[in-house]
C-alpha cells in the first residue's frame, strides 16, 4: 500500500509538470531574431575622401585594414554607432589586421565618420595621409 501511495504522488506530480510545461510552451510567443545588420553602404580606405549618398535607416559598414585605428565620436544626430568597434586578428606587439565600425543613418543630413591611427606598423609612422580616414555620409529620408 505504501509502494501505491508513493506511485500516485510520483504519477501526480509527472502529470503537473507535464501540464506547466505545455501550458509555458503553448502561451509563450518566440521572439523574432534581432534583425542583422546588413549594410547598404561598404566603405575601406579606398573610400577616403568620398562623399557617400544613403537613406535613413541604412547602416553604413566601415573597414579598416592595418593596425592601430581608432574611430572619432560621431560629432551629428545623423549617425549612430551601432555596438562597438569589432577588430579582428590581434597581437599585442603588432595591433590588429583590422578595426569595423557600423553606424545607424538616423536623419536626414551630413556628417563625417572619421578614424586616425598613430603608427601604421611597429614603430612606424604614417606618412602621406595614411594615418587618416574620412568619410562624408549624406542622407535623405
Amino acid at each position: 500500500m505504501v509502494l501505491m501511495h508513493g506511485y500516485r504522488h510520483f504519477a501526480l506530480a509527472a502529470v503537473i509538470i507535464g501540464n506547466v510545461v505545455l501550458a509555458a510552451c503553448s502561451s509563450t510567443a518566440v521572439p523574432a531574431p534581432s534583425p542583422s545588420l546588413v549594410p547598404s553602404v561598404q566603405l575601406t580606405f579606398a573610400s577616403k575622401g568620398d562623399t557617400v549618398q544613403v537613406h535613413t535607416g541604412e547602416i553604413v559598414k566601415v573597414t579598416l585594414d592595418g593596425p592601430y585605428w581608432g574611430f572619432a565620436p560621431v560629432q551629428s544626430t545623423v549617425l549612430q554607432e551601432v555596438g562597438s568597434p569589432v577588430r579582428k586578428n590581434c597581437r599585442p606587439e603588432f595591433g590588429c589586421s583590422s578595426v569595423t565600425e557600423n553606424f545607424r543613418v538616423m536623419e536626414a543630413g551630413s556628417t563625417e565618420i572619421q578614424a586616425t591611427r598613430p603608427q601604421c606598423g611597429e614603430a612606424l609612422r604614417c606618412l602621406n595621409g595614411m594615418g587618416t580616414f574620412t568619410v562624408t555620409v549624406s542622407s535623405s529620408r
